[in-house]
């Protein structure tokens, strides 16, 4: 809801209570990677899969971290972790499309993005990372528009995540978002 501060004020101090809690850990990686500390936020989720190493969407904070660090193998690897303890699943796909287009190879992010459609229950989310993947903004930004017509994840941070940076320039994004803050 815009307090991205007072959300990290929180995580910090929920860590120095439990620095141990693969959750609690997966979830500060989250808000680092929000706030864009990049490294920060793949050490923690570096640590929270070590503690947890089946809890997939640490693997998912970490590959999206190392994206933005222009660390495209890495993330990749990452992703592909996502993709085997999901199962192949249509989320796992989603996330490798999104890797791999940010890491420039359109072909490996469009045999992805196909694999992610044909898996089927997408969520939110993951219908916006196949759009992205496949150059389709505008795809991406009606996608997001009916999760927040609907008040579902993730219109509820619109403005913090880098997910949409990429969006964030077009006027039926800046809209949407100033919608999705009125609601929230």
């Amino acid at each position: 809801q815009g307090r991205l501060p007072e959300a990290l004020a929180a995580t910090t101090k929920a860590l120095e209570l439990d620095p141990t809690s693969p959750f609690m850990l997966q979830g500060a990686a989250q808000r680092f990677y929000e706030a864009r500390d990049y490294e920060r936020a793949a050490g923690l989720a570096r640590v929270a899969k070590r503690l947890d190493p089946l809890y997939p969407y640490t693997y998912f904070t970490l590959t999206l971290a190392l994206v933005e660090l222009e660390r495209y193998s890495e993330a990749l690897d990452e992703a592909d972790r996502t993709a085997q303890l999901t199962g192949r699943s249509g989320a796992g796909e989603a996330r490798r499309a999104y890797a791999w287009a940010r890491a420039g190879n359109a072909r490996e992010a469009k045999l992805a993005a196909d694999r992610a459609r044909s898996a089927g229950n997408l969520d939110t989310l993951d219908r916006v990372l196949v759009a992205l993947a496949e150059d389709d903004a505008g795809a991406a930004v009606r996608t997001l528009a009916e999760a927040v017509a609907s008040r579902a994840p993730p219109s509820i941070w619109l403005t913090v995540n880098p997910i949409f940076d990429s969006l964030r320039e077009r006027e039926d994004f800046r809209a949407l978002d100033r919608k999705s803050t009125r609601l929230n």
